[in-house]
This record gives C-alpha cells, structure tokens and sequence, in this order.
C-alpha cells in the first residue's frame, strides 16, 4: 500500500479500495476479516458462561493458524489476545481443573 500512495501519488482511501477489491476477485482473505471472524468465534463459543474451553480455543487457533498461515504458537498468541479482548475468561479443565494451559500460552 506505501507503494501505490508513494510512487502513484494515489490517496490513502484509493489504495486501500483497490486492495480489497483485488482481495475479493482473487478470494484472498483480508487479515482484518479473519479476525473479525475469530473475535466472532470468540463470542459464539464462550456463549453463556463467558468463558471458552481448552477445546473451543484450539478450534479458533486452528482457524487463525490456517488463514493467516502461521504456526500453531502465533496462531495461539493472537488467539490469546482475541480472547482478553473480549473479556471471556478461560474456562478451568483437567483433573485440578486449573487454567493452566491458557497461562502457558507465550511463555
């Protein structure tokens, strides 16, 4: 986008408008998207109790990991973040049932 607004002297609101529609000619999904459609994730699979299971978030990352083709460790850092910005907690799990797996995520 710096190129077409640098070099082609084109504006901000241009470049952009033709970024997402090559993005949706060629069926490339934008990053924005995918995560407006994990933070939807997000809300749907912590419904009710406002907290997301070990299960559902691993769905999510699965997603993210397959989308923006990362590795699981990225895709589980953004996931995270998603997450705590919506304010779903993690729900407990295990036998101590701890929320143990969620703390170790980025560490």
């Amino acid at each position: 986008m710096r190129i077409a607004i640098a070099e082609l002297n084109l504006p901000f609101s241009r470049a952009e408008g033709i970024i997402f529609a090559v993005a949706e000619n060629t069926g490339i999904e934008i990053e924005s998207d995918v995560d407006r459609a994990a933070e939807a994730m997000v809300v749907s699979l912590s419904a009710g109790s406002g907290a997301i299971s070990q299960d559902h978030f691993e769905i999510i990352v699965d997603y993210l990991s397959d989308k923006l083709r990362v590795p699981k460790p990225i895709a589980r850092n953004r996931a995270k973040e998603l997450v705590e910005s919506k304010n779903v907690v993690p729900a407990r799990s295990g036998i101590l049932q701890t929320t143990l797996w969620y703390r170790r995520i980025g560490q």
